[in-house]
């Protein structure tokens, strides 16, 4: 009886992991055929490609890419953007796609609207976006081993415990700076709801209500923050920090 408990779940593990090579297979060979179409100028069909790719519940910096372009080329700005950016959290450093989204940014009407930081706190940012929050943390456990394994040879062996102390405090400040980018991203990513407005003009009312008044306007591209939810309306922060209430379906998450 147990041989057979054993048997029936190797024979359940195999199949399980024969419908995941499936599954990827069928979107490698969805993702080629979206490729295909975008070459052939259908992005509308390259868009619903990658768009079922998506569905399927498969994501890469490639995907999120390609499927930014598609949109640009329909003339649709804010999913352009929305999918450039969910593109740099895979690859932050890819020069095509800063230099797309950048161009993006470019055509929102009346321009990004720009958050006021000293130079410090920029320049930390602006590294900490550097890297993808995976890199982040496996940089973090790889210093923290070496850290670990730097004092236990610093109190094994006294003759060059001075050096290993000291190559112990620069381990430390490295980690001490990949576990504050970790946390960076790990709140731009997970505990933040970041979105991109997808209408062409949208009004921001003081309250959720159509009847409310306007104050202020987002246009189509602008990124935003999700602080609060009612019903059919979101409660937005714009990176100046005015908040206001937008309809549900003006704004997608990236």
């Amino acid at each position: 009886m147990k041989n057979l408990l054993i048997a029936l779940l190797l024979i359940n593990l195999l199949a399980t992991s024969a419908y995941a090579v499936s599954d990827r297979s069928q979107a490698r060979l969805m993702f080629q055929e979206a490729n295909a179409h975008y070459l052939e100028k259908e992005y509308k069909k390259a868009i619903e490609g990658y768009e079922d790719v998506r569905s399927a519940g498969f994501e890469s910096g490639h995907l999120y890419y390609n499927l930014g372009n598609a949109y640009f080329k329909e003339g649709f700005l804010g999913e352009a953007i929305l999918n450039y950016l969910r593109a740099r959290r895979f690859t932050p450093r890819d020069p095509d796609l800063k230099a797309n989204l950048e161009y993006a940014r470019s055509l929102i009407k009346d321009g990004q609207i720009k958050k006021e930081r000293n130079p410090i706190a920029g320049l930390f940012f602006k590294l900490s976006g550097f890297f993808t929050l995976n890199e982040n943390i496996l940089t973090c456990s790889v210093v923290y081993f070496i850290l670990s394994l730097v004092l236990i040879l610093a109190i094994l062996i006294e003759r060059i415990r001075g050096r290993l102390l000291f190559a112990s405090v620069l381990s430390l400040s490295v980690l001490l700076i990949f576990i504050s980018f970790t946390v960076v991203n790990l709140n731009r990513i997970v505990l933040q709801k970041r979105g991109v407005i997808i209408s062409e003009v949208t009004p921001a009312k003081f309250e959720p209500l159509d009847y409310s008044t306007t104050y202020f306007t987002l246009h189509e591209g602008n990124a935003v923050m999700v602080t609060n939810s009612k019903k059919d309306w979101l409660k937005v922060k714009r990176r100046d920090g005015k908040q206001g209430w937008v309809r549900r379906n003006a704004i997608k998450l990236i």
